[in-house]
């Protein structure tokens, strides 16, 4: 534990997200917009609050869905710091840090900046639970699914930066296209890997057919959901591990060739 938080990446990560206005004004917009939502989908009268259909949690979460989801593309195809020298290019080809210590900085970056922000927005969570008459059952799994579905599309993210880490055009653009793709095309193209329709079936606890039947095991539509999104982000890894090495390997290569070269000159 002690060596992750000495790990330069997280250190630098750690103070952009804590401590630029850029990122202190996003949390503080976000709160803002779920706290608002809580208010506008507030049961009005006091029977409404017990045993209703859960539409103010689902009405939460959802938000907290299409809001992280984007913030997680963007955050994840974005560079860590600005300074000169503190690209992740830099830190690849410059450093002496091994390619399993930058990325293992990177994931664990990425796991507790999602858990701080299911944490901040926990109290407007279990205010919308209080109203909706579910369980704290439904709670941790529709916490858990999204915590999982943001940890995906950060992955993803962050391979636009390392495919186009020269350019800023073009990891702007990718990454919407895959944030509208993923979080509401799904939803018309293959209903099956929707993230928001796996969530509403999760909070709603509908007692829908499973998708598919292996044996004697059901999966249903927000496993299979999941499912995706994980085996696809742990793709991307595998690939982003494959590019980082490429990088190190050729800033090598080159070196060792300028070194012999000028030995034989």
């Amino acid at each position: 534990m002690r060596k992750i938080w000495q790990n330069p990446l997280v250190i630098e990560g750690w103070h952009s997200y804590f401590s630029e206005q850029e990122n202190l004004s996003r949390y503080l917009n976000y709160l803002i917009f779920l706290a608002a939502l809580l208010f506008l989908t507030w049961p009005k009268s006091a029977l409404l609050r017990v045993d209703s259909p859960p539409f103010t949690f689902t009405a939460i979460l959802i938000a907290m869905l299409i809001i992280l989801a984007y913030l997680n593309f963007a955050l994840g195809a974005k560079e860590l710091s600005e300074e000169e020298y503190h690209t992740l290019w830099d830190w690849v080809t410059l450093s002496p840090l091994r390619i399993r210590t930058i990325v293992g900085g990177y994931l664990t970056l990425m796991v507790f900046h999602g858990l701080f922000f299911l944490i901040i927005s926990l109290p407007i969570v279990l205010a919308a639970k209080n109203v909706s008459g579910i369980s704290f059952a439904v709670v941790g799994s529709a916490l858990g699914m999204l915590f999982l579905y943001n940890i995906s599309y950060r992955i993803m993210g962050w391979l636009c930066l390392i495919q186009w880490e020269r350019s800023e055009f073009l990891p702007y653009i990718v990454v919407r296209i895959l944030y509208i793709f993923f979080v509401f095309f799904t939803g018309f193209l293959a209903p099956t890997l929707n993230p928001i329709l796996a969530l509403t079936n999760i909070i709603s606890n509908t007692e829908t057919n499973p998708v598919f039947i292996l044996g004697t095991w059901e999966i249903s539509q927000p496993q299979v959901s999941l499912l995706f999104h994980l085996l696809l982000a742990l793709f991307v890894l595998l690939f982003i591990f494959y590019q980082l090495n490429r990088w190190k390997r050729s800033v090598q290569d080159s070196t060792s060739f300028t070194s012999s070269d000028r030995q034989s000159s």
